[in-house]
């Protein structure tokens, strides 16, 4: 009697595995007739049955993996296929990698003929620092001899593509730090015909100026170096532009910065920049004859303490 009790706990375990994979508990007519005979059965594999019906899982288009970052920790990566990223390439704004070796011409009809060639792209295109660059390699290269015929030539061609990137230049001038801005006005402070620079930038200074007056953080570095400061005031002053509000502001951002954030060299531009373009500050010169005292000795050159006391005796 109990082995024919094993035997048919066998048969109907058996008839419920076939009839459904063994997902349920519904059996199917063709196991019937086996419920009546007192017989062992093989029982299937349910592992192998299941594992046999699991749908394939395709892999998404875009994976998240993980993978080690340039600073030891980690970082997302898109997992994109090699085509994938060429169309995301072709998609976004291309990268123009000619205007990021500039410093190596040496010719000015050369460097005109590498930037001749962007007249035709989008200017979107071209950053409006790499745009900056260009204003200033064209300020070194310029040089011009009257009595040639090619000079002439060569006078246009720089005069017109000086204009084209110093158009890209202000219509970028919201995506320029301090930094860029000095250079930018520092080009143009000798030409004629760039007062919309010059306006541009005062507005583009203002925020910049503002924002680190408000950093909670108190880095003014992060937005404004010594050497910014005095090349954006002497510019003004170069060019006959008298900003008060704006040389104030500056003035402001001065006193702002650590000790540590100048050098004979910066304190001598920022004190004979003020005394130059007449933005004067009492405050200003007080702070900086302090920060000059506390100067290393060594860092000074005949030529430093020159100018230092030059600016004090304006």
């Amino acid at each position: 009697k109990g082995r024919w009790t094993a035997g048919m706990l066998s048969v109907c375990v058996g008839a419920i595995m076939l009839g459904d994979g063994g997902e349920g508990t519904r059996s199917s007519s063709a196991a019937a007739p086996l419920l009546r005979q007192p017989s062992f059965v093989a029982l299937p594999d349910v592992r192998l049955e299941r594992s046999s019906r699991l749908p394939r899982c395709l892999r998404p288009l875009m994976v998240m993996r993980e993978s080690k970052g340039a600073g030891g920790g980690r970082r997302l990566s898109s997992g994109l296929k090699p085509f994938q990223r060429d169309l995301r390439r072709r998609n976004g704004p291309r990268e123009v990698k000619e205007l990021k070796r500039l410093m190596s011409f040496t010719s000015l009809d050369e460097l005109l003929l590498t930037l001749e060639n962007f007249y035709e792209h989008d200017k979107d295109e071209i950053p409006p620092q790499q745009a900056v660059a260009a204003l200033n390699h064209l300020k070194r290269l310029k040089r011009i001899e009257p009595s040639n015929r090619r000079a002439v030539e060569l006078e246009e061609r720089e005069a017109t593509c000086f204009r084209f990137y110093a158009g890209i230049v202000e219509r970028g001038i919201s995506r320029l730090s301090a930094k860029h801005v000095a250079l930018a006005l520092n080009a143009v402070r000798e030409r004629q015909g760039f007062e919309s620079m010059f306006q541009l930038s005062d507005r583009r200074i203002r925020v910049l100026a503002q924002e680190a007056l408000v950093d909670k953080s108190g880095k003014v570095e992060l937005y404004f170096d010594s050497q910014n400061i005095a090349n954006i005031v002497n510019a003004y002053a170069s060019a006959g532009y008298v900003k008060q509000e704006l040389f104030e502001l500056l003035a402001q951002v001065t006193l702002a910065m650590k000790p540590t954030d100048f050098t004979p060299q910066s304190v001598a531009n920022i004190l004979n920049a003020f005394v130059r373009s007449g933005g004067w500050s009492k405050n200003l010169f007080e702070f900086l004859s302090l920060v000059t005292l506390g100067l290393d000795h060594a860092d000074f050159s005949p030529q430093h303490v020159s100018n230092i006391v030059n600016a004090f005796a304006k």
